[in-house]
């Protein structure tokens, strides 16, 4: 067996702790500083740093918008690292990031507990989002039919993705067996969600604005909006409709017409006024006068006569909404509580390292 003389063996021996120190750093570069990068952990879960950047060029209208109200700044190459009286735009924009993603994160994870998913890492959507855009330019290809676009956006297929995951874990918790007295409690303290709409009379005084010959006149507009002011004042305080009705009836040969209107938007079978008089009466209290109301061929005053409460919705005819509003609070306060108690770690050389441009 040959030796290798000393100084030969000091060469070979540099060359090969120099390619192992090459080694280490591609990779460390490539733990730290590429794209799939862990950046943040929740519940010992990875974040890439591409996940997060996604993320965060979201926010940077938001941030924007924010910065130009409350401190007028205008959108320059120093607006993202500007210190605005203690607030920086792309720390701001990082932290709302973090914020979200967290929640993201979170959802993720009680959404895979309960086997609604299987795979939450980035590298699995990415490969999702490349065959399914795969498989529906291959169906347009074919001519068959596709729901939704020929081709997702990262974006797009993200929010289809994470509903559905969201809704699937909403459906779980509802077949989880829920006590009639939970949701008792639930309809009865949120009961006026459940109110039926109150049942408004109204009296209403019109006046035409056609003339013979059925056109608009707007001479007889004029006059017509006159006679109203003065009616209304009258009516207003207290002089009966039919008492003016008679004396104002053929004053300068105005077509006045008179009417009484039941507005009962709970009975299916009475014919509904699909007109905005209703919505006006809603904002009147009994004895108000409105203020002129014109329409197509006509202007006119109303006042409520009696406003009669009809109730609320039992609890058995809404009781599918009631679920699916208690559920959707369950959720929230459920994610709410995990976010708060979420383990969450940061790579804080490379959070710091991410911008926006």
């Amino acid at each position: 067996m040959k030796t290798i003389p000393s100084g030969k063996k000091i060469i070979v021996l540099s060359i090969s702790m120099f390619t192992v120190m090459i080694l280490i750093w591609r990779v460390n570069s490539v733990s730290y500083s590429g794209w799939d990068a862990t950046l943040v952990t929740v519940n010992h879960e990875p974040v890439t740093q591409r996940e997060f950047k996604q993320v965060l060029s979201k926010q940077r209208s938001d941030v924007y918008s924010y910065f130009q109200r409350k401190y007028g700044a205008s959108d320059n190459k120093d607006f993202w690292t500007h210190n605005y009286e203690g607030e920086v735009p792309i720390e701001i924009a990082r932290k709302r990031a973090l914020d979200t993603i967290v929640r993201i994160k979170v959802e993720q994870l009680l959404a895979r507990e309960k086997g609604v998913m299987d795979n939450i890492h980035d590298a699995h959507f990415l490969k999702k989002l490349k065959n399914e855009n795969k498989r529906r330019q291959e169906a347009v290809a074919n001519n068959q039919v596709i729901y939704g676009p020929t081709t997702y956006s990262e974006s797009g297929y993200f929010q289809y993705i994470h509903s559905n995951m969201v809704l699937r874990v909403k459906q779980l918790m509802m077949e989880e067996n829920i006590s009639m007295e939970t949701l008792r409690h639930f309809y009865e303290d949120r009961k006026e969600t459940y109110r039926l709409e109150d049942q408004i009379r109204i009296h209403k005084i019109a006046i035409s604005l056609l003339d013979e010959a059925g056109h608009d006149d707007q001479k007889i507009k004029e006059k017509s909006q006159e006679q109203l002011k003065i009616m209304k004042d009258q009516w207003a305080h207290g002089v009966y409709y039919d008492d003016f009705l008679n004396k104002y009836k053929h004053t300068d040969h105005l077509d006045m017409t008179y009417e009484e209107v039941t507005f009962d938007k709970n009975d299916p079978n009475l014919q509904e006024r699909v007109d905005h008089v209703y919505d006006i009466s809603k904002t009147l209290t009994i004895g108000q006068v409105s203020s002129i109301i014109e329409d197509k061929d006509s202007v006119a005053i109303i006042k409520v006569v009696a406003i009669e409460p009809q109730g609320y919705r039992p609890l058995d005819e809404v009781m599918y909404h009631v679920q699916s509003s208690y559920i959707d609070e369950t959720y929230q306060q459920l994610i709410d509580q995990l976010v708060k108690e979420a383990d969450v770690r940061i790579h804080e050389n490379m959070y710091k390292k991410i911008k926006l441009r």
